[in-house]
């Protein structure tokens, strides 16, 4: 398809010279992605949106749908000097979750802001309040309030982590969609994983892993589920595979490091916990087999196991961004979202019993809310990596609890990961407003998420 061709569709959105369903379905055949901006929103264009509304000719909804298909695009440019107040023009007429409905009084407020605006950067806070420093977004149950200072008003608007699947209202099916193709995949490969780890692989496992074979194998074939599910929404949702990891777009590193540092310990302390209050008589059988040979052989067993741990990790956890994600598709508020992807996961295990069905749901949960809280996944990677390394070390030891026979859990269980993560998110939900990691940002606003931004100062 010609370049002319995409900025005809592009104009003829922006400028509504189509009806918005036929505009919305032949912009759809183009990528969000773009080397160059091809088209600029104006303010007129803007303007000519909500007269038309109103005016009648458009709806609140139509207002929305054309905010959704524009706002986060790479080739639609913002008029110079504009720029602040037509990302957050955008932004809240596409969030009405986050900001409410556009109603008649808000539409006229707004038309009176851009017509009477002057160019140049500004700290405009919304029509018809008066510039602050500060902006404010309020969350059900005030459990998701996040500040985000005005450092950069240049920066691109951030969404909330759970709403980044939200393409459009026409379009919010692809998230659910990808969540089913993902299922469909995990299932023959964790298959594979249960026959090559106990039935293929050689009696006394393989060179280097020996007793470990099956773990090893059992995580490899996890790991293989990350490429096919980042393919998955790339392909289907039409969207970088790196948006699922956070509002930044991609995984935060440094951030990542020291929720590490608090997961390790915290991990250490669960497989502790467990070690000395379950026993086999509550559901819990023996430690397992130990690792052959000397120090050298058992490093580099533990080595290729932890390497495995992180992919493992990061694929488990990458499945409950997209399952967030598309019930935030679906439903947008904080809390149907947490339920949502929790009863997802439910389905997603099986569980085996009662106990393990309560673990899964306050795991799901508690993690859920961390994820909103610090707008990214890397608090759930590195608690579920942490327990993961730990794991492994018990194995390559000889000390690693096992399920036992029959598959229940333990009813000490969910009460041990229930105070170890609770612990962890109150630990974690301290040092992300610190670290200014807040999941919510008011357009306009500098994505705060890195370390490397909390040396500059917090002002």
């Amino acid at each position: 398809m010609s370049r002319n061709l995409r900025v005809d569709v592009l104009r003829d959105l922006i400028e509504l010279r189509l009806p918005l369903g036929e505009a919305t379905a032949a912009l759809a055949r183009f990528p969000w992605d773009s080397d160059a901006e091809l088209v600029a929103l104006t303010r007129a264009d803007a303007l000519r949106l909500l007269r038309r509304y109103l005016d009648g000719d458009v709806t609140a909804v139509d207002c929305q749908r054309w905010a959704e298909a524009l706002e986060r695009r790479d080739d639609v440019g913002l008029e110079p000097g504009f720029e602040d107040l037509l990302k957050e023009l955008l932004f809240e007429t596409a969030t009405p979750a986050l900001f409410g409905d556009l109603t008649p009084a808000l539409a006229a407020t707004w038309e009176t802001t851009l017509r009477t605006a002057e160019g140049g950067r500004t700290t405009h806070a919304g029509p018809g309040k008066p510039e602050r420093p500060l902006a404010r977004i309020q969350h059900p149950l005030n459990l998701f309030t996040v500040r985000a200072r005005h450092a950069d008003q240049s920066a691109r608007p951030l969404m909330p982590v759970h709403l980044a699947a939200q393409a459009g209202i026409d379009r919010r099916w692809r998230p659910i969609v990808t969540c089913v193709l993902v299922l469909i995949w995990a299932g023959p490969l964790a298959w594979l994983a249960g026959y090559w780890g106990a039935a293929a692989a050689p009696e006394g496992g393989v060179p280097l892993l020996g007793a470990q074979t099956a773990l090893a194998v059992k995580w490899a074939v996890a790991a293989a589920v990350l490429p096919v599910a980042m393919a998955t929404v790339w392909l289907v949702e039409h969207r970088p595979a790196s948006t699922v990891w956070s509002v930044r777009r991609r995984l935060r590193w440094p951030l990542l490091v020291v929720f590490a540092a608090v997961a390790v310990p915290a991990a250490m302390h669960a497989a502790a916990v467990t070690s000395a209050f379950v026993a086999t008589p509550l559901g819990v059988a023996s430690s397992g087999p130990s690792q052959a040979g000397g120090v050298l052989p058992r490093l580099a067993t533990l080595t290729v196991l932890l390497i495995l741990a992180a992919g493992q990790a990061a694929a488990l956890v990458y499945l409950s961004g997209i399952w967030l994600q598309a019930c935030g598709a679906v439903y947008g508020s904080s809390w149907s979202v947490i339920v949502g992807a929790a009863s997802m996961s439910l389905l997603a295990q099986q569980p085996s019993g009662y106990w393990h069905a309560l673990d899964v749901v306050i795991t799901a949960v508690i993690l859920g809310w961390i994820t909103l809280r610090t707008g990214g996944l890397e608090a759930a990677l590195a608690l579920v990596f942490a327990h993961a390394a730990v794991y492994a070390g018990q194995a390559v030891a000889g000390s690693a609890v096992q399920p036992s026979a029959t598959g229940e859990v333990s009813w000490a269980v969910p009460l041990i990961h229930a105070y170890l993560l609770i612990g962890y998110a109150a630990i974690v939900s301290w040092i992300a407003p610190h670290r200014r990691t807040g999941h919510l940002y008011h357009a306009g606003a500098a994505p705060p998420g890195d370390l490397s931004d909390a040396r500059q100062g917090r002002g």
